[in-house]
C-alpha cells in the first residue's frame, strides 16, 4: 500500500502553552541519558507542558547512544518491540544501518513505533527501580495535543515568518540539493527552501540547531518523531477531509491502526512539509530513515488526602 507513506499536512493548532519548571527526577534523567545538560541550570533542563498530567518533554529526540543502551539491556526481541506479524516486515537492524554514517549523538532513526514504545517501557521500568522517578510516573511518546503544544502556536516552530530564519533547522536546503545525489533540485520550482542553507547535507547531531521558543530542539527539521496515539480523523481539518476523503479511514482494511510522525526532517524541502502541524501517516512497523522519536515523562499527580474528621 502507498497510503501510509504520504506526508499529510494538517492545519489545526493546539491552544496549550509550555512553561518551564524545576523537577528533580527529570534533571537526573537528563544527566544520565542526556549529558549535554550537565552543569546547566535546572530551569534550562526541564520543559513541562501545562497539561493536567504534568508532562515533561525531553529537549531533543532520543539519540543513537540511548537506543543502543536499551538494546544491550533488553536482549529479547519481543521486549524490544520487534514483533513479526503476518504481512509486516520488522527488521531489528534498520536503525543500525539507515544508509548513511551515524555518530552516537545523532538521533536514532529507522525505529518503528513498536520499538519506540518498548524503549519507553524499558526506561520507565529502569528508572522506577532506581528510584529516579516515582512508581506512578512513566515515560511515553507524546500525544498529538502535546506535540502541537510543544511546537508552538505559530505556523512554523520559529513563528509565522517565511522564509525560515538563517540556520534555524536542518532541512533539505540548497546544501542538500547541491549534493551529488540531488543537484537537479536547485532548478526545481517545488524547492521552496531555495536560498536556505544549513551546515548539514543530511542528518545532524541533536542540539546542532537553536531550540524553539520553549527550549525544545529538533521540533523543526532533522527527524520526524512518533506520536503515542493512533491516527484519528479529527486530527485532520474539515478542509483536509474534504480534499482527501480517505483520511476518514482510521484503520487499514485488515483492521490495523495508522500512526503518526510529526515534525519535519533533513529530507524536507517544501513550505508545506516544514509546518509545525504537518505529519506523516505510517504503520506501527514502519521504519523511515528520517524518522525517530522523543520521550516525555508523565508525572501522575496523586489525589489530595481526605481531611481528618
Amino acid at each position: 500500500m502507498n497510503r501510509p507513506h504520504r506526508s499529510i499536512e494538517i492545519f489545526t493548532m493546539s491552544a496549550l502553552d509550555l512553561f518551564v519548571t524545576a523537577m528533580g527526577s527529570f534533571a537526573i534523567l537528563m544527566m544520565i541519558l542526556f549529558p549535554y545538560f550537565k552543569g546547566r541550570k535546572k530551569t534550562e533542563e526541564l520543559k513541562v507542558l501545562n497539561t493536567p498530567g504534568n508532562v515533561l518533554f525531553c529537549v531533543w529526540p532520543t539519540r543513537l547512544r540511548d537506543f543502543e543502551e536499551f538494546v544491550k539491556d533488553v536482549p529479547d526481541m519481543k521486549e524490544r518491540g520487534e514483533e513479526k506479524r503476518p504481512g509486516f516486515f520488522v527488521d531489528d537492524n534498520v536503525w543500525r544501518t539507515p544508509g548513511y554514517e551515524q555518530s552516537p549523538e545523532f538521533p536514532v532513526v529507522g525505529v518503528t513505533w513498536l520499538q519506540a514504545t518498548a524503549f519507553c517501557r524499558w526506561l520507565t521500568k529502569k528508572e522506577r527501580a532506581a528510584g529516579t522517578i516515582q512508581p506512578d510516573s512513566e515515560y511515553r511518546l507524546p500525544t498529538n495535543e502535546e506535540w502541537l503544544a510543544g511546537a508552538g502556536p505559530g505556523t512554523y516552530p520559529w513563528g509565522n515568518a517565511w522564509p525560515p530564519p538563517p540556520g534555524v533547522a536542518n532541512f533539505a536546503g540548497e546544501e542538500w540539493a547541491a549534493a551529488a545525489f540531488h543537484p537537479e533540485l536547485l532548478k526545481d520550482p517545488e524547492l521552496d527552501l531555495k536560498g536556505y542553507k544549513d551546515k548539514h547535507e543530511m542528518i545532524a547531531p541533536v542540539g546542532s540547531y537553536p531550540p524553539n521558543r520553549f527550549g525544545l530542539y529538533d521540533v523543526a527539521g532533522n527527524v520526524r518523531q512518533w506520536l503515542r496515539d493512533p491516527y484519528r480523523a479529527n486530527m485532520a481539518t474539515p478542509e483536509q477531509l474534504k480534499a482527501q476523503p480517505d483520511l476518514l479511514d482510521e484503520r487499514t482494511k485488515e483492521g490495523l491502526s495508522y500512526y503518526l510522525q510529526r515534525g519535519s526532517s533533513w529530507k524536507d524541502f517544501t513550505k508545506m512539509a516544514v509546518r509545525s502541524d504537518g505529519f506523516q501517516l505510517l504503520y506501527d512497523s514502519s521504519h523511515p530513515d528520517n524518522g525517530g522519536f522523543r520521550v516525555v515523562l508523565e508525572i501522575h499527580a496523586k489525589p489530595p488526602a481526605k481531611p481528618a474528621r
